[in-house]
């Protein structure tokens, strides 16, 4: 009881912090990772690999970035990378690092390398009901979706384009109001996704384990 008690004055905090937030915090969190915001917000982070799959046109990583709360896990963003095919010999010591259960944008990060998001979309889509589980949101219907291509670079390289990164944000996170707050000169301009993407995303949603 203790715990639902505190989870939810943190849910709730997180709300009211996504319902008004000041100037100065959005400029702050403009310059974090998704991983420094989940911790900024809740307190702590970390990454579970649900699933790394390769095959002929690109190599797919699934996995929920989560924070943890008196032992259990709350999914805040499930992320399903597709990467580049082949990735860049460049990138080779990071991808290594990143298929052994590494954050990526903190993997690159401390490897020196500048992030590019280049965005592709910005909208909602359905829960599947385990998904509602892990985020501990379970009347919630829909979550924000958010899909940029990740490119990367570094004083001595130009860009390589890495991965297309698709998250698919807990409603208790970064709902679309905040997400249009972040990201203001883009996310009114990319609210237009091919049907077929959208389709194999929630394909996938539904072949989450429970």
């Amino acid at each position: 009881m203790q715990f639902l008690i505190k989870l939810i004055c943190l849910n709730l905090s997180v709300l009211a912090f996504a319902a008004s937030p000041q100037l100065e915090d959005i400029r702050h969190l403009q310059t974090m990772l998704n991983s420094e915001r989940i911790e900024y917000f809740f307190g702590s982070y970390g990454v579970e690999i649900l699933s790394q799959a390769a095959s002929d046109c690109s190599e797919t990583r699934i996995s929920k970035l989560y924070s943890l709360h008196d032992g259990q896990k709350i999914t805040r963003t499930l992320a399903i990378v597709r990467y580049a095919s082949p990735v860049s010999p460049s990138l080779e010591t990071v991808h290594n690092n990143i298929l052994a259960g590494a954050s990526i944008g903190a993997a690159f990060k401390n490897a020196g390398w500048q992030l590019i998001k280049e965005p592709v979309f910005f909208g909602e889509i359905p829960l599947e009901e385990t998904l509602r589980k892990w985020m501990q949101v379970e009347s919630a219907q829909n979550a924000s979706l958010q899909i940029y291509d990740l490119k990367v670079a570094n004083a001595t390289t130009p860009k390589i384009f890495y991965c297309r990164i698709i998250e698919i944000h807990s409603p208790l996170y970064l709902h679309t109001n905040l997400l249009s707050a972040l990201y203001p000169e883009t996310f009114s301009v990319y609210r237009e996704a091919d049907a077929q993407l959208l389709e194999s995303i929630q394909e996938i949603l539904k072949s989450l384990p429970n």
